[in-house]
């Protein structure tokens, strides 16, 4: 072999070489990401000083409460069966966190673009302490960010196989009914099924048919199931609805109704019946002040104003950090919109791209849902955080190949054909 050939086959620049190269570390982002969510997580547990499990939610997840969708106890139910006093819940959870990090990380590689992209990605969401503070605790947080970065697995799996990947389409629909019998919020995503059927061309009704049917095919066997059982048709009878707790609506509403513990399906059915006419008289009566609020709290999810230098901030930065993270994120929620828009004038974009939309519609469908009915809390952005760094991720990738600095995973056979 001569001496100019092995450069170019050796070093990173190698215009042969490096597509061969980047393709086989892609194969092993999963480890990679494995192997750090692994050492984060053994650091974590022998450095930091674990908060308490218990929530003032746990409770309810614990008695199977008819206010809570039953996922997340079904979950806790299962980890008795190894572990009846759920001590050793926190490691079930991040084991899982760590196991769909890895599987997200792969599926994405497998799209294209440079291997440390990915990597960066798998990291950056395995990185983020409140990931891991959730892990710890009896709430839903932690279960529904595995099982958002499954559902968003799958999709990159089935993107990666258009037209063909339904198979793919149908795990994303089982795993999205299973989010949301885990946290109601998972409604949302089904948003994405639009989507879906604009860049699926050829097989639109079938692909759309595949990323649906099965969840809503789970939900209404539990909707069924509880209209038999407790006499309401629904995965759950809802509560803490605080759109009806504005200034306006608040004086006409009983303190002792609002404080009324649901220990029975009866008194569930009671509150929330009272929460949903409150919620009616608010937008009925005061929709400009309800539009204000949704959007305020939208651009909050986007935001995190609790990321402050304010005195009462959750988290403290300097001043002029709070104007870089607010103008930053705003570029990002910007970017979220152009780019779903983007892939629905062009359904035939490439799988990186696409997969950049559906990232961001998750995302905006997400804050959007919340907004509608909920305070801007971190938590609730940070259910996201996968999502987030999916769409930079993705993005970042489409353009590192449009500017030819990766090849496609066509391409990188082609150099193996090249002789001499």
């Amino acid at each position: 072999m001569a001496l100019e050939d092995w450069i170019e086959q050796t070093l990173p620049w190698g215009q042969v070489a490096s597509p061969v190269r980047a393709g086989r570390i892609n194969n092993y982002a999963w480890l990679i990401v494995a192997l750090t969510g692994v050492a984060l997580m053994c650091g974590l547990t022998f450095v930091a000083s674990p908060p308490s499990m218990m929530d003032p939610d746990s409770p309810s997840y614990l008695s199977w409460s008819a206010i809570r969708t039953p996922g997340y106890p079904a979950f806790l139910s299962v980890v008795r069966i190894f572990d009846p006093e759920l001590g050793h819940l926190p490691y079930f959870q991040m084991a899982l966190l760590v196991a769909a990090g890895a599987f997200l990380a792969q599926a994405a590689a497998r799209l294209g673009g440079p291997w440390w992209i990915w990597l960066l990605m798998g990291v950056g969401i395995l990185g983020n302490p409140f990931i891991w503070r959730y892990a710890w605790k009896i709430v839903t947080d932690s279960l529904f960010i595995t099982l958002v970065m499954v559902f968003l697995g799958c999709i990159a799996m089935a993107l990666r196989r258009r037209p063909a990947g339904l198979s793919w389409l149908f795990a994303a629909s089982v795993i999205l009914g299973a989010a949301i019998l885990v946290r109601p919020v998972g409604y949302a995503l089904l948003g994405v099924a639009p989507l879906i059927g604009l860049v699926w061309h050829g097989r639109r009704w079938a692909a759309v048919g595949a990323a649906t049917l099965p969840a809503i095919a789970m939900l209404l066997a539990v909707s069924s199931w509880n209209l038999v059982n407790k006499g309401y048709f629904a995965t759950q009878l809802f509560d803490g609805y605080y759109i009806g707790k504005h200034d306006h609506t608040l004086p006409a509403i009983s303190p002792v109704n609002l404080s009324m513990d649901v220990t029975t399906v009866e008194v569930a059915r009671q509150k929330n019946a009272l929460l949903w006419s409150t919620v009616v008289a608010t937008i009925r009566h005061h929709p400009t002040d309800y539009i204000y609020h949704v959007l305020a709290n939208f651009a909050a999810l986007w935001t995190l104003p609790d990321v402050s230098s304010a005195e009462s901030a959750r988290i403290k930065i300097p001043g002029f950090a709070v104007l870089l993270k607010d103008g930053l994120l705003f570029c990002l929620m910007a970017l979220s919109f152009l780019l779903v828009i983007a892939v629905a004038i062009r359904p035939a974009a490439s799988p990186l791209l696409v997969f950049t939309a559906v990232a961001a519609l998750c995302v905006n469908a997400n804050h959007l849902l919340v907004a509608l009915v909920m305070p801007a809390l971190p938590r609730y952005a940070m259910a996201m955080w996968p999502g987030l760094l999916a769409m930079i991720a993705a993005f970042a990738a489409w353009v590192l190949r449009r500017d030819g600095c990766d090849a496609s995973p066509i391409d990188r056979q082609l150099p193996r054909a090249r002789v001499g």
